[in-house]
């Protein structure tokens, strides 16, 4: 077995989220700090039994309406101590978290928490299923070169080659789980890899962002968008460590994969810069220069949207570029809002798009929107990789 310690850094704003939300109830703001506090419930009703107001509570809270703030009032007075956590905000998201009629429109998504210790985490799925896309796109780089040397110089096009595989090519994870046959057993070699979660290292820092979207540049203008979407996210800076572990038996399928497209199979070893190579083959080489091409980063455009700070976005977006790190280290883009390509692979699969606000939808190769949250594209981290002897 191959075990490897992996620790990120979060570059951008990233959020992994629970499913669930926050709602004006929940929480009460520092207009001062620009601060997001979380309630504790139990301390909270604590409070208000010890201080004899159980009664009034009661009353407020069966007879709130959005057009009454009372019981916002009453629970901001009385939770001022009573409080599990605190956030910073935005001051895009504190605008608008702070108007009581936006405040309903929408709750702040959590991020996911460890229910033991109340603490965030990055889910050891959600590094797994970065890791299932390095994996095949290792496999599709040997078929590319494959094809290219008995075809032609020039480079043959993802799903002309998919098609060459296999008839149905929509469902890539396939490839994963086909044996030595090129049948599709219902064992996947994925399950020959352990990730475990990664868990926080030192003080994380989160903020609540207020999402923007941008679109490619058009006419020289670069349009930023409002998203009615507020997220509780991890800030920049913010360290994270976890576990990887690859069996034998993940390799021995891997080459039986090879071997099957007459491809040449990998050495008998995983090491750190197997894994951080495949990585930056997917998240550097693909989904940073595609979306910096496409979204044209570093574009001198004018800038609508009608917000003041929307300029200051587009000089953060200007700058935005993944610096080059050493040989066992990569880049990975997580967790919503991280671009469709960054979950696919790159010319294989097709995207549902939502068109604005009517409901409809068209199919595209590849997405037509960058989020962003501060001025920063949403999702990026930065990982090393070392080996556990």
């Amino acid at each position: 077995m191959f075990r490897f310690k992996v620790s990120l850094e979060t570059f951008t704003p990233i959020h992994i989220g629970c499913g669930e939300e926050y709602y004006p109830f929940e929480y009460f703001v520092d207009d001062k700090e620009k601060k997001l506090f979380v309630i504790d419930e139990n301390s909270f009703l604590d409070r208000v039994e010890s201080e004899g107001k159980l009664d009034e509570f009661t009353k407020l809270a069966s007879s709130y309406t959005k057009t009454n703030d009372s019981l916002l009032g009453f629970i901001k007075r009385l939770a001022d101590d009573s409080y599990r956590y605190s956030v910073d905000i935005e001051h895009s998201a504190f605008g608008y978290i702070t108007k009581q009629t936006a405040a309903f429109r929408a709750g702040i998504s959590k991020f996911i928490r460890n229910r033991y210790y109340d603490n965030v985490y990055i889910p050891g799925s959600t590094i797994k299923g970065a890791l299932r896309n390095a994996v095949i796109d290792f496999f599709m780089r040997r078929l590319e070169m494959r094809f290219k040397d008995e075809d032609s110089e020039e480079k043959i096009d993802r799903k002309t080659l998919l098609r060459r595989v296999r008839e149905d090519c929509y469902k890539l994870d396939d490839f994963l789980s086909m044996d030595e046959q090129g049948n599709f057993a219902q064992k996947d070699i994925m399950k020959f890899v352990k990730v475990s979660d990664f868990l926080p290292v030192g003080d994380i820092k989160q903020k609540v962002y207020k999402v923007f979207s941008i679109g490619k540049p058009k006419n020289d203008i670069r349009d930023i968008k409002n998203i009615p979407d507020i997220l509780e996210c991890v800030d920049r800076k913010s360290k994270f460590e976890g576990e990887i572990a690859v069996y034998p038996q993940f390799l021995e399928n891997l080459n039986k994969i090879l071997k099957n497209f007459q491809l040449k199979p990998f050495k008998n070893n995983i090491s750190e810069k197997t894994l951080s190579t495949w990585m930056k083959q997917v998240y550097v080489n693909r989904v940073y220069l595609w979306e910096d091409s496409y979204f044209d980063f570093a574009a001198d455009v004018k800038v609508v949207g009608g917000e003041g700070y929307h300029n200051s976005y587009s000089d953060k977006l200007k700058n935005f570029k993944l610096v080059k790190v050493e040989e066992n280290m990569f880049y990975v883009k997580l967790g919503k809002h991280g671009g469709a390509v960054s979950k696919t692979i790159e010319g294989c699969r097709q995207i549902k798009i939502k068109i604005g606000n009517t409901g409809e939808s068209k199919i595209g190769k590849h997405q037509s929107t960058l989020w962003l949250a501060g001025g920063y594209p949403m999702g990026w981290l930065k990982g090393k990789i070392e080996k556990i002897n």
